[in-house]
């Protein structure tokens, strides 16, 4: 193939580039808490995105211009690098890596020393399946016979309920520590204005000067709740691949495809950098009235906290992960685990009063992974899926992709099934008894729609230790195709200002990603391909399949989020068999393609056997009590429920609530 045609057209590409950018429309202010997502984006994810959606349209002209296939555009075109053509510059020089480091980079390069990308942030999330493109290359999936998919919102309102369904077997903190998790490796930003402003996709204008990312959610005329005919909607960013070749879209992530701890740290050295105190090896804090600590402060508070309920001019909270101000209950796991780092920095630095802040913060920064490595493994993986393998046996951590996150993980079973705390429960009583007391104003019934990127209330003395009691004594909602009307209908809501629908943006990103159908994976999963919407019994209950058969008419369109909330949680586990599997596949690739990873031996950065052991001891019941000041009892088993003979409360001195003795570090 010809592909020096690229040279010919690269000034007509640029301009056609330079037009879309000109016209794309500009969001007004009132939006910007609505599309949260949009105001998460780096400025170097925007660079590169820019530089690949110019590959995306280069290999739709390859097709147009010589009748490709699907295939043939998509995947074929793989074959063809762009060196040598101006593509070229967005092929990113591979830095050069000392294998002997001891410590993990913040950007996760070098984790992989022959391959130095692999992992890094802003590289391409990978695929269990090949894409479903409607054009083999970019345009959202259709149905199977080329007709539109229900429309998204369509979908969530006719399939999706809500419905109260309390798991009492584990606690609200199985949920909230997954949004946690999910947030250290997966963060799929979205495109952007020039100017760093975001994208209206529900404007007045004509069609076709619609921004070419615009994939905006039709809402049904008589939706009874979400005003307007449109929910906007903007497509994820497009990733370069690491050999620099043609051929579909691949979405960028972010953040680096380990479980690093990067939400607490950070994903590139300038991040990093600026989450620290330079001293004693701590992070930054700011304080409450009784000089507990809390997040640090963002300077630029670009989130607009300071303009939303409560704001009254405070900035957002700063962590590794920009959405950390996303909702309170996520803002108050970050607060614990910054406390853990500081309180492991001043051990450390009483056992080794001659390390300096580097080294302080180095191995501070080691243990509280570790720490965080071993709850995942240990604790809240066995809740989630008790039984988790490869799809592939790999043999080492050589395998050159297993390490990478997996776009079907990254889109849907870590994020799916957000609750909101049911406020009403007693110690959302005392809660709202104590702001009434100390600001004289009446709270009433929290709501979740209320703290959609406004945090201010956990700077109130104790507000942190009652939100995690509350994690810890509340049930989770059962994992199933019922939502609470707080993130279907009201998402990121202001006042006089209606809401989004979180289920329909997780369809509609599905279609964005071009992720295949739910059928799809249940036969990359060996759970056999259904024919007819029969055959998706038992792992879906027979009473849902009616609704399922007159949404989408053909078994093969359901979308793989709808079909795994409908499905059966497996025994012992809050999820079905079809997400079991993704989640247990990417669990250990992340293990076993993770050269850092806390328990490999026989490296230059490995644990010595006393500290491994001692890391072993984690808990997170344990990293609860150590940086509380009202938590005095608590289970020992964190992601389950309280219960008096199998999981009761104990006093945090208890031994069955052990401490990490850091002892073994002392040099």
């Amino acid at each position: 193939m010809q592909l020096t045609l690229l040279h010919h057209q690269r000034q007509g590409t640029k301009e056609q580039h330079l037009n879309d950018m000109a016209n794309f429309t500009r969001m007004n202010n009132n939006m910007k808490i609505a599309l949260f997502d949009a105001l998460q984006t780096s400025a170097a994810a925007i660079r590169t995105a820019r530089e690949n959606f110019l590959v995306v349209k280069a290999s739709n002209y390859i097709q147009d211009t010589y009748f490709l296939s699907s295939d043939e555009a998509g995947v074929g075109l793989q074959g063809y690098d762009f060196g040598g053509t101006v593509f070229e510059k967005t092929c990113v020089v591979p830095p050069s890596c000392n294998e002997d480091f001891k410590y993990r980079s913040l950007d996760g390069s070098c984790n992989n020393p022959t391959s130095a990308r692999l992992g890094q942030s802003s590289t391409t999330l990978l695929r269990l399946l090949p894409p479903d493109y409607a054009d083999g290359i970019w345009a959202p999936r259709v149905r199977k016979d080329g007709t539109p998919l229900p429309g998204a919102r369509f979908v969530s309102r006719s399939l999706v309920p809500d419905v109260n369904q309390p798991d009492q077997r584990y606690s609200h903190l199985v949920m909230q520590f997954g949004q946690f998790v999910d947030h250290d490796f997966s963060h799929v930003p979205i495109f952007r204005f020039g100017e760093m402003s975001g994208i209206n996709c529900c404007g007045n204008g004509p069609s076709d000067l619609a921004h070419p990312a615009c994939f905006p959610i039709d809402i049904p005329p008589n939706d009874p709740v979400l005003e307007g005919q449109c929910m906007n909607f903007v497509r994820s960013m497009i990733a370069p691949r690491i050999d620099c070749s043609f051929g579909h879209a691949d979405q960028l992530n972010q953040l680096t495809h380990w479980l690093d701890g990067s939400q607490i740290y950070g994903n590139t050295n300038e991040q990093g950098d600026s989450l620290r105190e330079f001293s004693g090896g701590f992070l930054k804090v700011t304080r409450d009235a009784n000089g507990r600590h809390l997040l640090p402060q963002d300077p630029k508070d670009d989130d607009g906290c300071s303009t939303g309920a409560g704001g009254n001019g405070l900035h957002c909270f700063m962590a590794g992960d920009k959405r950390v101000n996303e909702q309170i209950g996520l803002t108050s796991i970050h607060t614990v685990f910054l406390r853990e780092h500081n309180r492991v920095a001043v051990e450390l630095g009483q056992l080794n009063p001659h390390w300096d802040d580097e080294i302080l913060y180095q191995e501070t920064r080691r243990i509280v992974v570790a720490e965080y490595q071993h709850i995942i493994y240990n604790e809240w993986l066995p809740v989630v899926g008790p039984t988790w393998k490869p799809l592939e046996y790999f043999h080492s951590t050589k395998a050159s992709t297993m390490d990478m996150i997996r776009l079907s993980m990254a889109v849907f079973p870590m994020r799916s099934r957000p609750q909101p705390f049911e406020w009403d429960t007693p110690w959302c009583k005392a809660l709202s008894s104590d702001l009434q007391s100390g600001s004289g104003n009446v709270v009433g019934r929290l709501q979740l729609r209320d703290f959609f990127n406004n945090p201010h209330l956990l700077r109130q003395p104790g507000v942190i230790d009652l939100l995690n009691k509350g994690l810890l004594t509340q049930p989770i909602q059962k994992f199933d195709n019922f939502v609470t009307t707080e993130l279907r209908d009201h998402l990121f809501q202001t006042s006089g200002q209606s809401g989004m629908d979180l289920i329909a943006l997780n369809v509609q990103r599905g279609r964005d990603h071009g992720l295949p159908s739910y059928n799809e994976y249940r036969d990359l999963c060996r759970l056999g391909k259904a024919r007819e919407f029969s055959d998706l019994a038992p792992i879906i209950h027979p009473r849902k399949i009616p609704s399922l058969e007159e949404i989408y008419g053909s078994v093969d369109d359901i979308d793989l989020f709808i079909g795994g909330i409908h499905e059966t949680p497996l025994q012992g586990a809050i999820v079905g068999p079809t997400f079991a599997c993704i989640i247990g596949d990417q669990f250990v690739r992340s293990k076993r393609g993770d050269r850092y990873f806390h328990d490999h031996g026989e490296q230059p950065h490995s644990f010595s056997s006393e500290q491994l052991h001692s890391i072993r001891r984690a808990s997170m019941s344990r990293i609860l009590c150590d940086n509380s000041d009202e938590i005095r009892s608590v289970q020992p088993l964190a992601f389950h429920l309280p219960h008096n003979g199998f999981n009761p409360m104990l006093p945090c001195g208890s031994p069955s609530i052990p401490r990490v003795d850091l002892r073994p570090w002392r040099e």
